[in-house]
């Protein structure tokens, strides 16, 4: 029969396993979803990117520079 502090030390053990299991999953955890934060990341910013590089600037600045023609009013 095992004495008290073997058990212990068994108990003890195993409670140090799994806890390094459970740190070891959390750190796989985290760094999937730091990766999965910087793809999102840099998807945006291509994107935004794309949108200022390829909208066409000239069509916006024409439009800008045209005055607002306002209709007259003729009388009836």
């Amino acid at each position: 029969m095992a004495g008290k502090k073997a058990r212990q030390r068994k108990l003890a053990r195993a409670h140090y396993q799994r806890q390094a299991t459970r740190r070891a999953e959390q750190a796989r955890r985290a760094r999937q979803w730091s990766a999965v934060g910087l793809v999102c990341c840099v998807v945006a910013g291509l994107a935004v990117g794309g949108y200022f590089l390829f909208r066409g600037s000239g069509q916006h600045a024409a439009a800008a520079s045209k005055p607002a023609a306002t209709p007259s009013a003729s009388p009836p």
